[in-house]
């Protein structure tokens, strides 16, 4: 069986056009079409998209793949009620034709019931996709189970939650996302020691991998040793995508001070910063020292020029100034070089 997806990708991996059987006429090139408008990023090609696939539901209703398709266009608006309905179709009209795991498609309408909090039924939907994939795809199985533990976790089901993770820990003792779970289940019950023993263990397997500064530093700050705190949210800062390190402005408001020494001791010492020059103008929004934080910006764009993270920042510098009509500019400044951004990857690849 093809392994089109990881599992531990399948929430945020749309499906590829490779994944389409060709079950329909000229399906194949539809559906490439269809999927080169969407990642265009421009407003007007994705919605374009969406009525081109809205149209092949019309004449095929049940086209399993396209209702995938459909499905994982619906997560990425956040209509996870659609979203569920659109896999729970495909799921129907599965066949030996479709170019998805079987398991896939339960794994993916797991996503969709944790996110609107229907845990019982994201928990049946992980119990499916480990009986499914356990003899084609092992490892697809185990990651089952370590989302099953995650699934847990939201529901305050620690012991249950650990349970899963020793689980998977007694096939592989060097499952660091195992180890990082239990760590998180810890904090979560004020055990923050146990959690810190438990994320330094981790460390020893996989040194970068980005949850253990995040795991970390939140229990050092339920244990008051903020300078410590501090240093892991400088590293979380360094290794995790941009979207979250927002969970560290809790941990450098504790001493903004010592934040800035950290960032610039590690500014100095990397050769990639990047992240951690653009972050330090947070900084200043933080300490609400906004005529610093501009002239910090400006600082950056002549080094970097136009970059999406700078403006972004710079949106919330007016945000917090009270400026919306600057803060709007900036904001749809930032969107128009994505869609620059994504235009230019497409032709390159054409």
């Amino acid at each position: 069986m093809k392994k089109l997806f990881t599992f531990f990708a399948m929430v945020i991996a749309a499906a590829t056009v490779s994944s389409c059987a060709p079950k329909v006429p000229e399906s194949d090139r539809v559906l490439t079409e269809i999927d080169s408008l969407y990642c265009s990023g421009n407003a007007e090609n994705m919605a374009k998209a969406r009525e081109m696939l809205r149209e092949l539901e019309r004449e095929y209703p049940r086209y399993s793949d396209l209702l995938v398709f459909l499905g994982n266009y619906a997560l990425d608006d956040e209509q996870y009620d659609v979203a569920v309905d659109y896999f729970t179709r495909a799921i129907k009209c599965y066949g030996k034709a479709s170019k998805f795991d079987h398991y896939y498609l339960y794994g993916i309408r797991a996503f969709a019931y944790r996110d609107m909090g229907n845990y019982e039924a994201a928990v049946c939907d992980l119990n499916k996709t480990y009986e499914l994939a356990l003899d084609d795809d092992p490892e697809v199985a185990i990651r089952a189970i370590l989302y099953r533990a995650d699934v847990r976790y939201k529901q305050q089901m620690y012991d249950e939650s650990n349970a899963d993770c020793e689980w998977i820990l007694s096939q592989d003792s060097l499952n660091y996302e195992a180890l990082i779970c239990i760590a998180r289940n810890h904090n979560a019950q004020g055990l923050y020691s146990e959690a810190i023993e438990l994320v330094n263990k981790c460390e020893q397997i996989n040194p970068d991998y980005y949850a253990i500064s995040k795991i970390r530093m939140q229990s050092y700050l339920g244990l008051g040793e903020m300078h410590k705190a501090i240093n892991d949210a400088v590293r979380f800062v360094e290794l995790t995508d941009p979207a979250q390190i927002g969970e560290a402005d809790l941990i450098m408001n504790a001493d903004i001070s010592y934040a800035h020494k950290c960032i610039d001791a590690k500014i100095e010492q990397s050769a990639n910063s990047e992240r951690l020059q653009f972050y330090k103008s947070n900084l200043y929004i933080l300490a609400g020292e906004f005529d610093k934080c501009m002239s910090y910006l400006s600082t950056l764009e002549k080094r970097f020029g136009e970059r999406y993270e700078i403006m972004v920042c710079r949106a919330k510098c007016y945000q917090y100034m009270g400026d919306a009509e600057n803060e709007q500019i900036e904001l749809a400044k930032a969107f128009e070089l994505v869609q620059l951004d994504n235009n230019k990857q497409i032709r390159e690849k054409e």
